[in-house]
């Protein structure tokens, strides 16, 4: 193996959303072993380069759920995929309809939102590590920005979540990739972005075979990168599903099972 690809929520991290000794040990070994680690995650480049500090990991980073890929020591970005202006455009025009729900638009790093939720907040400033800027009409920013948007971010409660995920797919899943990473999170991508093209370009990049990665994930936002990878590994915690497509499983992310993983890589 020459490069191994974890994932970050209910894979990397436990519950309590720390990182176990055990798991920071086992990372080391790995490295000092010459093999890369990159995280690979549906938040934001700048939560994947926090962690990516804390473990002393240097290299590129996916995240966005495969849109984005960039180096957290260069700042060397290989891949942004962006979604079209006027379906960002529209499914905010939705959202604004439904209170239960709250809209996150992000560029890279940068998020705008409008409508004010304590949820919302909380996992934008906790989980992803940016800052949310208020603004008043994200469609009037979206038309006036030369860049394209990165992502949509939805949050919610998982029953109106699934409602407005049915009704977003049914008009605009030919044009984008609607993927739920939590059950509270949905995520609107480029229609090409997912986790295993990503990893099948940065294999690329570094000149690595597909049968030389291992790659770990908990979700279904995961499993086409454990599909591509030549070790694709399932923690004990992921649907079954999931655990299925995956070449072993893991225990899960509360028992150490990316320590498990590494150490049987290493054996």
């Amino acid at each position: 193996m020459k490069l191994v690809t974890i994932d970050i929520d209910g894979t990397l991290i436990r519950d309590d959303l720390s990182i176990s000794q055990q798991t920071v040990k086992a990372i080391k070994k790995v490295m000092d072993k010459e093999i890369l680690v990159a995280l690979c995650t549906g938040r934001p480049h700048v939560a994947a380069e926090h962690f990516a500090k804390m473990l002393g990991i240097e290299g590129f980073q996916i995240s966005h759920n495969g849109a984005y890929i960039k180096h957290n020591i260069s700042k060397e970005t290989i891949l942004h995929d962006t979604l079209p202006k006027g379906v960002a455009e529209d499914i905010n025009t939705m959202c604004r309809r439904d209170p239960r729900l709250c809209l996150s638009l992000l560029y890279g790093d940068c998020c705008y939102y409008e409508r004010y939720d304590d949820f919302a907040m909380h996992v934008n400033i906790d989980v992803n590590f940016v800052t949310p800027i208020r603004v008043k009409d994200i469609n009037e920013l979206v038309a006036q920005e030369e860049k394209n948007p990165t992502k949509i971010l939805i949050t919610g409660e998982e029953r109106p979540l699934d409602e407005f995920m049915a009704a977003l797919k049914k008009l605009y899943d030919s044009q984008v990739n609607i993927l739920k990473s939590g059950p509270r999170y949905l995520d609107v991508i480029n229609k090409k972005s997912s986790k295993g093209r990503a990893l099948k370009i940065l294999s690329a990049k570094l000149g690595i075979d597909r049968d030389e990665i291992m790659a770990i994930g908990d979700n279904f936002n995961d499993m086409d990168m454990l599909e591509f990878a030549g070790i694709g590994v399932a923690m004990g915690n992921a649907p079954e599903e999931v655990k299925k497509m995956a070449d072993f499983v893991a225990p899960t992310n509360n028992e150490d099972g990316v320590a498990y993983a590494l150490q049987k890589l290493l054996s």
